[in-house]
């Protein structure tokens, strides 16, 4: 039903020359009007990734799941301390490590030093990889309770994963609502406050890079690939070309087996421009520094095959009308064409 007209490569590499406000090494534009991609009538153009390449230049723990609230509650029942922890955005070799970094920044926001208030080692099981440290509290600090709660969203539209790198419930609402259902409470015995997370931690939440376009495509999406998902199950038309596995710490990489893995067949029949845009898995920037992606070492070069595809449909004629030498009122009823009398 359908056959390949024309094939040809197209050779992308976002790291040389001056970058504008429109045009950065992770958002890039490339400019095809001298090209002339063109389909005919009953063609249409596919696009297929061939290679995708580039460094991972960011840190695991970044702006993306790096803070959470610590709330306590005293003898009222008033709730007399709010406040976000954020954890070093860097790479954690080991869960211990991330653990320690947790106990450290959750004894920083309660307002003790190391020196002044002991931290019972931070452990996380061989066997089940979860966060368990205690603090030693002063006279109780005037604290009943105390959570760690994880916000998925803030008041500033961000995204926040912290509830999955360290293995703790997703809490409601952002951060100016106070959900403590959903999080790591701890146990107050004797002044020593023990956290236990629920869940195993890991060291990074991001599995891809995504590589998204600004031509329309029948791909499909869930809403979960969005901002923010309202109902992931959910689904909808999606400008992703293709995803890309995170497989190492210092590079992105991805060469296609079969030639379709990531492919998408567009709607327009003449391509103009060509925006390809990286993306994290909420459709968001991915988390690297100020001016990274314009006077650093945020780029990317992939090869995208662009394939003009011939396809019958039962309802479409694809001859040539017979060109007529004399009017019509004047021509024979039988004609020759392709040497058959018609």
């Amino acid at each position: 039903m359908e056959s390949v007209v024309k094939s040809f490569n197209i050779f992308v590499d976002t790291d040389r020359g001056t970058h504008t406000g429109t045009c950065t090494a992770d958002d890039f534009e490339l400019n095809l009007n001298r090209v002339n991609i063109d389909a005919d009538k009953g063609q249409f153009l596919r696009l297929s990734v061939q290679n995708f390449s580039m460094a991972k230049n960011w840190t695991n723990v970044n702006k993306y799941n790096n803070k959470f609230r610590l709330v306590g509650v005293d003898a009222n029942g008033v709730t007399s301390l709010d406040t976000l922890v954020t954890l070093d955005p860097k790479d954690y070799t080991t869960r211990n490590e991330l653990a320690s970094e947790v106990a450290n920044k959750v004894m920083t926001g309660l307002g003790f030093t190391a020196t002044a208030n002991a931290v019972t080692a931070p452990i996380t099981a061989n066997t089940d990889k979860k966060i368990i440290f205690t603090i030693d509290l002063v006279n109780g600090n005037g604290f009943t309770e105390l959570h760690l709660l994880f916000p998925t969203t803030y008041s500033d539209n961000s995204i926040s994963d912290a509830y999955q790198l360290l293995g703790g419930k997703k809490a409601v609402g952002d951060e100016t609502s106070i959900d403590t259902t959903r999080s790591v409470s701890a146990t107050i015995v004797n002044d020593v406050a023990t956290f236990t997370f629920d869940y195993p931690c890991q060291l990074q939440t991001e599995q891809f890079v995504y590589l998204r376009t600004n031509l329309m495509s029948d791909t499909l999406e869930t809403s979960s690939l969005g901002r923010i998902a309202q109902n992931i199950g959910d689904s909808h038309h999606s400008d992703i070309l293709g995803r890309f596995t995170i497989a190492s710490e210092d590079y992105v990489q991805f060469d296609a087996q079969g030639g379709r893995e990531y492919f998408v067949d567009l709607r327009q029949r003449h391509i103009q421009n060509l925006k390809l845009k990286l993306t994290n898995s909420h459709n968001g920037q991915l988390p690297f520094e100020t001016d990274q992606n314009t006077l650093g070492n945020i780029s990317f070069t992939c090869v995208i095959r662009c394939d003009i595809i011939q396809k019958t449909h039962p309802h479409e004629r694809f001859t040539k009308d017979h060109t007529r030498t004399v009017p019509p009122r004047f021509d024979n009823l039988h004609i020759q064409y392709d040497g058959i009398t018609r």
